[in-house]
This record gives C-alpha cells, structure tokens and sequence, in this order.
C-alpha cells in the first residue's frame, strides 16, 4: 500500500465516525423529543374512565355459609371414633366462612367447620396487611373408645366415684353377690379441647417478622 492510499483510508475512516456519532446524536434527540411529548400526554390525559373490568376487588364482608342435616343409621364407636358421628340419628351441618377487607389493607377472617358436631373448630384471623396480625382458634377433638363398657360405680363423669349402698364386698368377683345387679351400661371416650392464641408483628422497613403464640 502506497503513503497516498493510507491518508485516504485514514480520511474516510474519519468521515464514517463523524457519520456514526451524527446519527447515534439525531437518535438520542428524537427519543428524547418522543419521551417528552409521551410524559405530557400521559400527565395531560383524563383517566377518570379508565377501568379494569377484570381486575376489580369486592371490599367489605364477603363469605359463604353451610347449614344442613346429616343422618347416621347406625351406632358406631368405631365410625364415628374421631369426627364425632358415633351415634345413629340427625346431625346439624353448620359451617361457613367470612371476609371482611378495606382498602387501607385491613381484614378480618372467620373460618368454621363442624358446628354441629363435637369435632368443631373456628379459627378468627384480623390485622393490617404487612403490618400485624392477631389470631384465635377453639377446637374440639373426641374419641370414642367404645360403647360397651360396664360399671357397679355411681358418679361416672364426676371426679368422685363411689359404690352401692347395698354393696357386697368380696376378694373375688364371685363373692361380690351384688355385681351383676348393680352393673350399668358406660361409654368409654373423651374429648381434648384446644384454644390458641398468637400475635404477629412486622415492623415498618424491616426485614424481620415477630410473632408469639399460645
């Protein structure tokens, strides 16, 4: 390559930098131009009528309720052992739950189910969204153990237990004379009954969360 075709090449390779930093300018001038008029016409334009019809949200108390009869046909411990249709009859179905929401994120929930049996459980939920919350719940679980037990003692249920007046003691149940005509139908169950409590705390612009329960 000759000394006179090296200065050209350098010259033209100038002429296409000037070029590219010339348009690359013109474009950051019109982008520029359009964002301004974009942000006056967005700032300028009514959006009183600008609804989402499928993104609304219902404020206020919303919910739903269960109530009805349930029939068992026969008598069962064994059935009915923990969900507390041991007995042959009716049974109230009674259920449901309830919402209640603000637009300041306050909300207040109840949940419950088994109302009219002894398995009940209801759980109450309230606070301010990413603020606090407090919670409540009672709950019932029975068990039945069986229906066929038999005792000569008074007082089942109570804390006292106690014989027949007419009791005839013995070493042995043969010589309790009185056994089989003091003897009296039992059902053998229980029923463990729970309450908690808990609170839940979430300071402003913090990344911890805080809560106890009991």
């Amino acid at each position: 390559m000759s000394k006179t075709q090296g200065n050209i090449n350098k010259k033209e390779l100038r002429r296409v930098h000037l070029s590219t930093l010339l348009a690359f300018a013109c474009g950051m001038a019109m982008a520029g131009a359009v964002y301004a008029d974009a942000t006056t016409t967005a700032s300028s334009a009514d959006t009183s009528n600008w609804k989402c019809r499928l993104c609304t949200y219902a404020y206020g108390w919303t919910g739903d309720l269960d109530f009805g009869l349930g029939n068992v046909s026969t008598n069962s411990y064994k059935f009915g052992e923990y969900n507390g249709l041991e007995k042959s009859g009716l049974y109230l179905i009674g259920g449901g739950n309830a919402i209640y929401r603000n637009k300041d994120g306050k909300y207040f929930d109840v949940n419950a189910t088994n109302l009219g049996l002894s398995s009940r459980d209801i759980l109450l939920q309230g606070g301010q969204q990413g603020f606090y919350e407090f919670s409540a719940e009672y709950q019932e679980i029975p068990q039945f153990i069986a229906d066929s037990g038999r005792t000569p003692f008074l007082g089942i249920g109570s804390d006292t237990l106690t014989l027949p007046s007419y009791w005839v003691s013995g070493g042995s149940t043969g010589q309790m004379s009185k056994l089989n005509s003091s003897l009296r139908n039992v059902d053998i169950q229980n029923t463990r009954r729970i309450a908690s409590f808990g609170a839940k705390f979430i300071p402003p612009e913090s990344h911890w969360h805080f809560s106890a329960n009991f």
